[in-house]
């Protein structure tokens, strides 16, 4: 069977299993480094990961009848990938109740054997339900890509704030307002799975929090409060391609006791 799901750009797309897949084995190096004092503390930490038979997804037709690039993609082990990335949070008071913060994310994925994928190698056992005739290969793609990155990865993200607090002991009110700073995403598998980059874009957010009794906590908020019309990397693309909601208002509570 090949159901209709959500799961990558283009929206619906024809997705299909594969019971031979082999488990993926991985070796990650991993670094970091944690510092407080009394003005500063902030942290960052990196990674990088070699995955072998790391699973994932490759287009195998396209759809002619469809002006989203819709297609029919098949899970797959492609022999060789790595990922490679890190954080880092930072958070500096300059007053006893006012501080700026900020912290960044950062991920990339390689797929370094595209052009080995299983499905080109007339040897591989065929899912339940093909004929012998049936092609599993990469004719409606980019066949001359042996290298690209790997699909569904999100671009580099960041956000920078300034915060204030209620200077007294009991912390009765605290505020922050916040700028989320995301980056444009062209590092996309556009060879095997037709994945289009996308652009950066800005948005800013305010929060609060409010504790008029010690175990009476009211947290309330605006997002997006310059109303940005931004659409996430991956995000659905199909039909109408829906964007993000403008500004938006919310409130809550939380009650201890």
């Amino acid at each position: 069977m090949r159901p209709f799901e959500s799961v990558l750009q283009q929206g619906l797309n024809r997705i299909q299993g594969y019971p031979f897949l082999d488990p993926e084995r991985l070796k990650q190096l991993d670094i970091g480094l944690r510092t407080e004092n009394e003005c500063f503390r902030g942290s960052i930490r990196g990674f990088y990961s070699w995955i072998d038979d790391y699973i994932t997804s490759q287009g195998i037709a396209v759809d002619p009848t469809s002006s989203s690039d819709r297609i029919t993609s098949v899970f797959a082990n492609t022999p060789e990938a790595t990922l490679a990335g890190g954080e880092g949070f930072g958070e500096y008071s300059f007053a006893s109740n006012m501080s700026l913060f900020g912290s960044v994310m950062y991920v990339e994925g390689r797929n370094h054997t595209l052009n080995e994928n299983l499905f080109n190698t007339a040897t591989m056992p065929r899912p339940p339900g093909s004929s012998s005739g049936s092609s599993f290969g990469r004719s409606a793609f980019d066949q001359s890509v042996g290298e690209e990155a790997l699909p569904q990865i999100p671009p580099l993200e960041s956000r920078l704030g300034f915060r204030i607090n209620d200077p007294s002991p009991c912390r009765y009110w605290g505020f922050e307002i916040s700028a989320r700073i995301v980056d444009n995403q062209d590092r996309v598998a556009s060879g095997s799975l037709l994945e289009q980059s996308t652009p950066g874009f800005t948005t800013f957010d305010f929060r609060g929090d409010w504790h008029p009794y010690e175990d009476l906590t009211v947290i309330f908020g605006v997002l997006n409060f310059t109303d940005k019309h931004y659409r996430e990397h991956l995000d659905n693309r199909a039909g109408n391609q829906l964007y993000q909601p403008g500004i938006t208002g919310y409130v809550g509570t939380e009650l201890t006791y």
